[in-house]
């Protein structure tokens, strides 16, 4: 079964590698005081992370922030009221690349910032993190470095709640502006 994940994983990365060369990528300097429009793409099936994220997104909200929402349920869910856009398996091609139309709508947006809010990544969470145009991509760490400009490597018992801190714990310090020293 591994040598099979092993190919799938070979082909999604060549795959994802051709996309990224056709694809242009806005960078500059980014940190969540200049973010105007926020991406959030997270896990949807367990119940408390999906609130955590959306506690999450209401906050940024409140500081004037607009806020996109992608969930990813691991099988289709029972209900289809969210205030949110979802993809599920269905969605997602034999090469391991998501394909829906809501994983489409959420890509051709220009994000300030990109964040995947979960403590591990996978094929088609990583294909989304690297074909989005967003100035800064940030997630939890892989190997495959086009994923994000910054990483975090969770702790083995760290949960949702502090992975967010910790993200805007970083992102308080990132290109921050200083008044000149007097000399």
């Amino acid at each position: 079964m591994s040598f099979i994940k092993d190919i799938k994983r070979g082909i999604q990365q060549r795959t994802l590698k051709k996309q990224l060369s056709k694809k242009e990528r806005k960078t500059g300097d980014m940190n969540m005081a200049k973010a105007k429009l926020i991406g959030l793409l997270f896990d949807a099936t367990n119940l408390s992370e999906r609130n955590n994220v959306l506690a999450y997104a209401d906050q940024l909200k409140k500081k004037g922030k607009k806020v996109r929402l992608l969930g990813h349920f691991d099988q289709s869910p029972q209900e289809d009221s969210f205030s949110f856009k979802y993809y599920t398996p269905k969605d997602i091609n034999w090469k391991g690349i998501p394909t829906g139309q809501d994983i489409k709508d959420f890509l051709n947006q220009s994000f300030d910032l990109f964040i995947h809010l979960n403590l591990s990544t996978n094929l088609h969470s990583e294909s989304i993190a690297a074909l989005s145009d967003a100035s800064l991509r940030i997630g939890p760490v892989t190997e495959n470095v086009h994923c994000y400009d910054l990483m975090i490597d969770p702790a083995k018992n760290q949960n949702l709640s502090d992975f967010i801190k910790q993200v805007e714990a970083l992102l308080q310090k990132t290109n921050t502006e200083h008044e000149p020293t007097k000399v």
